[in-house]
């Protein structure tokens, strides 16, 4: 890694970055002959800017990026027949080519009374893996090769990493009477768009807006030198009950082995495009809804 940094004044931080890394390979557990996959290697440019302004109660960063990922390590799960029955075989490998990811993250922080602090916060994200060709083989149930295969040219995708993600916060401190103790208000939202929770399919899981909040009561002291503090609160995540999917899988939408032989034939039972039979569908895992709690600090 390299850094070029500039301060222009005592409140103008400026930087470019260069580096370099990678991500040792491996094997893939989940497959027959646990398949090797190589290192993937990356190169990054980075530029920012940090500013203090409004006599310090201001703060803005800014940064942007692009990323060239090369021998991107990729997931494929297929549904595969094995001792008359059927598993699913994950596959890591390496998407030959160049993965495009670029963005701008920017974060705004203000304190325009005593006590308050304002936060806002923005990334965009793009990201873009190279087709990579993928050869399918047909399998009989009893796990024997056909002889047909199909290449297809398969997307993948990087997973849970949105387009566009925002996020803002308000805390508000009050002091009790003339004691160390204050009254702490949080309150902050944070909005993610739909992304990818899978590698090999473009289906997105939901778009979330999360409201969370926090009351507490900190630096209360006791004891006979005041050493010691208490620190209670109440809390809520997800204040609006908002439910949505945050991981969906349409592994089990994938056509199945036939258990049975096709009606007036006598072929033996084959990996049918498009049968589905014997499939569950789309499954997914929902977030947790409105949660309260209460907790408490001792310091001594």
């Amino acid at each position: 890694m390299v850094t070029v940094a500039y301060d222009f004044d005592r409140d103008i931080h400026a930087y470019a970055k260069y580096a370099t890394g990678y991500r040792a390979g491996g094997a893939s557990s989940r497959t027959q002959n646990y398949q090797a996959f190589n290192p993937e290697d990356v190169t990054s440019y980075e530029v920012g800017l940090k500013a203090d302004f409004w006599n310090r109660r201001a703060r803005f960063n800014i940064a942007g990026y692009i990323m060239d990922r090369k021998d991107s390590q990729v997931d494929l799960s297929t549904i595969q027949p094995f001792n008359g029955s059927a598993f699913n075989n994950l596959v890591t490998f390496n998407a030959a080519g160049t993965t495009k990811i670029q963005g701008i993250e920017a974060d705004l922080s203000l304190k325009p009374l005593d006590g308050l602090t304002l936060n806002a916060s923005y990334a965009y994200t793009y990201t873009d893996v190279p087709l990579v060709p993928v050869t399918y083989t047909e399998f009989t149930s009893a796990g024997v090769p056909t002889g047909n295969t199909t290449t297809v040219n398969q997307k993948f995708y990087i997973v849970f990493t949105p387009r566009n993600a925002a996020s803002g916060s308000i805390d508000y401190e009050l002091p009790i009477g003339g004691t160390s103790a204050k009254i702490k208000f949080h309150l902050d939202a944070n909005y993610s768009q739909a992304t990818q929770s899978f590698d090999q399919f473009a289906i997105t899981n939901d778009a979330s807006f999360i409201v969370n909040g926090r009351i507490n009561v900190a630096g209360v002291s006791f004891g006979d030198n005041n050493d010691q503090s208490l620190t209670f609160g109440i809390w809520g995540r997800n204040l609006f009950d908002y439910q949505y999917v945050y991981r969906r899988d349409p592994s089990n939408s994938i056509p199945q082995v036939q258990s049975n032989r096709a009606a007036a034939t006598t072929a033996p039972n084959l990996l049918v495009v498009g049968n589905i039979g014997n499939t569950i569908g789309d499954y997914g895992n929902f977030n947790l809804p409105r949660t309260f709690g209460v907790d408490a600090t001792l310091k001594f």
